[in-house]
């Protein structure tokens, strides 16, 4: 038996009042088996998200050979632009009704997509043109590539971890489930930058780079590299979603409604919490600096370090210790 809160709308005043009761219902209790199905959900946003960021950066540069400045552009503007979907997102979902759910359908609809633009972000669109991509066809190709890559996975993240609070009425079932989560994202960050470096490793091996400033040919060994991770990584993120979706079922919600608020009406409004807006830039600033860092470590490594190609592995044995 547990304590849960029960929402209800009071008629006199028109108020959503909370009153906590006893639950006795097993619907409320999730099973473990549950619990390990919904927190595989978490594991695409969490290994993507480390490859991208820990590798997209030197991929534009030495493989598909674009300038600093566009790689800066479509870096630092993704990451805008992902900031503006999520709140979109969330909006769409809420207005979203099937017999599937509110979430788990976006969830699994933006899945398979995002599986072709994660593979499509580590492709380089010249190899299979006589006289190659201008330079300035490659940065449209891949802004694009990353706008929309971001813009599913927002897709697939935000109603993931909205889905917390459809699981069980129970705060300690819903607790539980966000432990099983976490537990999943850490297993994903490993999983993404384990498999780089195992097809790095078996494609590339200690490949000897050329630090002399003169421009390389493709090096057409590690662009296979990149592509075989964005096949297996782009599959698995519908493996993992897939097994989100058939494992989990969303709760009907009981919360009364009111009138509903609209979407710049409600940005109005949150925004003009005080409290809220230092905590959207402490957040906005700490998040500036892990990008800089992430984006940037494997350039360190390689040419300040001088460890050449021993990057991907310097990167693994970094997160594994950190972990």
């Amino acid at each position: 038996m547990s304590t849960v809160a029960s929402p209800q709308l009071c008629k006199e005043s028109g108020q959503l009042e909370i009153h906590y009761k006893d639950s006795k219902n097993k619907d409320d209790v999730i099973p473990l088996w549950r619990k390990v199905m919904f927190a595989s959900g978490a594991i695409p946003y969490a290994m993507c998200n480390t490859v991208v960021g820990f590798y997209l950066t030197i991929f534009l540069q030495e493989v598909a050979f674009l300038d600093p400045i566009y790689v800066m552009i479509i870096v630092f503007t993704g990451r805008v632009w992902d900031a503006i979907t999520d709140p979109a997102v969330g909006y769409l979902t809420s207005r979203t009704k099937t017999r599937f759910g509110r979430l788990r359908p976006w969830m699994m609809t933006a899945a398979p997509i995002a599986c072709v633009m994660y593979f499509a972000l580590w492709f380089v669109p010249d190899q299979f043109v006589s006289e190659g991509f201008s330079e300035p066809g490659k940065f449209v190709y891949y802004i694009f590539a990353y706008y929309i890559f971001q813009s599913l996975l927002t897709c697939i993240h935000v109603p993931y971890t909205s889905l917390t609070m459809h699981l069980s009425s129970d705060p300690k079932q819903r607790d539980s489930a966000t432990l099983y989560r976490i537990a999943f994202e850490v297993a994903g960050t490993l999983l993404g930058i384990g498999l780089f470096t195992a097809f790095y490793k078996a494609i590339v091996g200690n490949d000897e780079d050329n630090c002399s400033g003169e421009i390389r040919e493709p090096d057409e060994r590690k662009r296979k590299a990149y592509l075989a991770q964005g096949v297996t990584l782009g599959v698995l993120i519908v493996v993992f979603i897939a097994v989100t979706f058939i494992g989990v079922r969303e709760q009907k919600e009981e919360i009364a409604k009111d009138k509903k608020i609209g979407f710049f009406r409600g940005w109005r409004e949150v925004l003009g919490v005080k409290a809220y807006r230092h905590l959207l830039l402490l957040e906005l600033f700490s998040w500036l600096s892990v990008q800089f860092v992430q984006g940037n470590f494997a350039l360190y490594v390689k040419y300040s370090v001088g460890l050449e190609d021993q990057y991907p592995y310097v990167i693994a044995v970094l997160l594994v210790a950190t972990i």
